[in-house]
């Protein structure tokens, strides 16, 4: 098993000195391979062929279920020429208005606040791994394929001083190193109210597309993203709306509320949901979850 990009597990207090610390940010997460500009949907290895929507020609940038990500042509060409592992994000958006730019099948005007924040330059060889990627959103086997000859080869980290990925729509994301773990707690502390959390990533270990134990994330809450299966009716005030809605995630179902009155009408089955919560049961069920709007 594997994914289509390197995922991160949880820190719990690992000893990570040494390791590199960057500010974690609420973006959609994205993959730019300008091999993949121009080509049909179909012909590219890693698409996700089960939920094809829209245009069907690539953009060169990809979401983390192998959807084409429909960025205008002029955002396009002012990306590097190699792989970027990034996240799209805008200073000063918020999560639910990243995600209404991103996910239109006709871009527009908000993609001129929208950058490519670049944490890796993943090699053909990794972007290739042979395996299956599973998940609720994307299932495709991945057979390793050599490297074509029009595309230019990731540098890995070393693609912060690679020339080739200095352009006007990626930003490299500023890090520093962990000397103690004291570093991570007095960096957390320091996050503005709206951040998300830190990422600990271990400047040794390559890129691989799996979750590993090499990139860690320290939030201020758990997060998740499931799917919606039922819609369970409101009572009292709510009756005539939606009241909860049933969700499936990590092998368990739960109920989940916390929705406003404008948000009831549009909650339908299938749809992804992203929701929030503090910790785990035995069970692995969600605790206290909560819909999740930024």
């Amino acid at each position: 098993m594997r994914d289509l990009l390197m995922l991160a597990k949880d820190y719990t207090g690992q000893d990570v000195r040494g390791w590199t610390m960057t500010r974690k940010l609420d973006g959609i997460r994205a993959l730019w391979v300008p091999w993949s500009r121009g080509k049909h949907i179909i012909s590219v290895p890693w698409a996700n062929l089960d939920k094809i929507q829209g245009p069907t020609t690539a953009t060169g940038l990809w979401s983390r279920y192998g959807n084409i990500i429909h960025c205008p042509e002029w955002w396009a060409v002012d990306m590097p020429c190699i792989p970027i592992d990034c996240e799209l994000y805008g200073e000063g958006l918020s999560f639910q208005e990243i995600v209404s730019t991103v996910k239109r099948h006709t871009p527009d005007e908000r993609w001129e606040l929208i950058y490519a924040h670049a944490f890796d330059s993943p090699k053909w060889h990794k972007l290739m791994l042979a395996g299956q990627i599973r998940n609720l959103n994307m299932e495709r086997m991945i057979r390793f394929q050599h490297r074509p000859a029009t595309y230019l080869d990731g540098a890995g980290l070393a693609f912060v001083n690679d020339p080739r990925s200095q352009a006007g729509r990626c930003e490299v994301l500023e890090g520093k190193i962990v000397a103690e773990l004291e570093d991570v707690e007095r960096e957390f502390a320091a996050l503005p109210d709206d951040a998300e959390g830190l990422m600990l990533r271990d400047p040794k270990v390559e890129w691989l597309p799996k979750r590993t134990k090499s990139l860690l994330k320290v939030k201020r809450f758990h997060t998740g993203e499931g799917k919606v299966i039922g819609l369970v009716p409101g009572k009292g005030k709510l009756l005539g709306m939606t009241g909860s809605v049933i969700v499936s995630w990590g092998g368990t179902r739960f109920s989940m509320g916390g929705f406003t009155e404008a948000e009831r009408p549009y909650l339908v089955v299938g749809q992804d949901i992203k929701f929030t919560y503090n910790f785990l049961s035995d069970g692995g069920i969600p605790l206290k979850p909560r819909y999740r709007r930024k």
